[in-house]
């Protein structure tokens, strides 16, 4: 799968451009809510309008799986291109900073293999937020420059989780520091780019909350696993845009290994 750098530039501005337009928009939102209890607003569907109409002109051959919209996968298709217009939309309606406009590429395997995200107001962010990109084959840039792990990731001292996973895991044996920053992107984000983060522990989420980060982690030398420790695979229900709903664990082996043991799903 070849994608031209060109297409994926355009892209990128216009990922970069509709985050800051959201950003913009934060203070005065209209929220509405959707079917399952979960908010949306009007800057979630205007990013997803949008995005679906740019990677259908720059990739046409390519499929689309849109949070916001019924997009399908195409199993026969040469990539897929994964929207989350907005994730971490609570957060981000509530006018918290933890929130990103992510799109997440899968190859004609269903493998995540590239990534767009900005999250224009998400930690020590310059006047462009952070933003990160991989293309397919690519190298991983973090704000424009190239990213490599620099810092230990095999110990276990601090994990970011979903605000529901505590609800479904035993945490009394765990010694270590729990985050929650509200968008499952960059919980998923965080084990690669902030240093004393060593993993992240997801329990429930759509192919759009995982795409993305997934490419980064896996780029990075890091997976996200099982309860069981085998490496987490898209399957054709998780891409008809089914949710997954059990204890995952992101980071490197050695250190979702360790977790697994005193991390685990509680008993119904």
């Amino acid at each position: 799968m070849t994608l031209s750098k060109d297409s994926l530039d355009r892209l990128e501005r216009a990922v970069r451009a509709l985050a800051a337009d959201a950003a913009k928009a934060q203070p005065e939102l209209d929220i509405q809510t959707k079917s399952d209890g979960s908010p949306v607003t009007q800057i979630d569907l205007m990013v997803s309008k949008r995005l679906i109409r740019l990677v259908s002109s720059l990739f046409p051959s390519a499929a689309i799986i849109s949070e916001e919209h019924a997009t399908d996968h195409r199993p026969d298709a040469p990539c897929t291109f994964v929207i989350d217009p907005i994730d971490g939309t609570d957060v981000y309606s509530q006018g918290f900073p933890s929130w990103c406009v992510s799109v997440g590429i899968l190859d004609g395997d269903k493998v995540p293999v590239g990534a767009m995200i900005c999250a224009p107001r998400f930690g020590i962010a310059t006047s462009g937020g952070l933003f990160v990109r991989l293309d397919p084959g690519g190298t991983l840039l973090v704000d424009g420059k190239q990213f490599a792990i620099t810092t230990e990731k095999e110990t276990t001292g601090q994990v970011v989780m979903g605000s529901d996973a505590i609800r479904h895991m035993t945490v009394e044996r765990f010694s270590g520091k729990i985050r929650c920053f509200g968008s499952t992107i960059i919980h998923l984000l965080c084990p690669v780019l902030v240093d004393k983060i060593h993993a992240a522990i997801q329990s429930v989420g759509y192919v759009w909350d995982f795409a993305s980060a997934h490419a980064v982690l896996r780029a990075s030398g890091m997976d996200i696993y099982h309860a069981d420790g085998s490496p987490f695979t898209y399957t054709d229900a998780f891409l008809d845009r089914q949710p997954v709903r059990e204890c995952l664990y992101a980071g490197t082996k050695a250190c979702t290994d360790r977790l697994r043991q005193v991390l685990t799903a509680r008993t119904p």
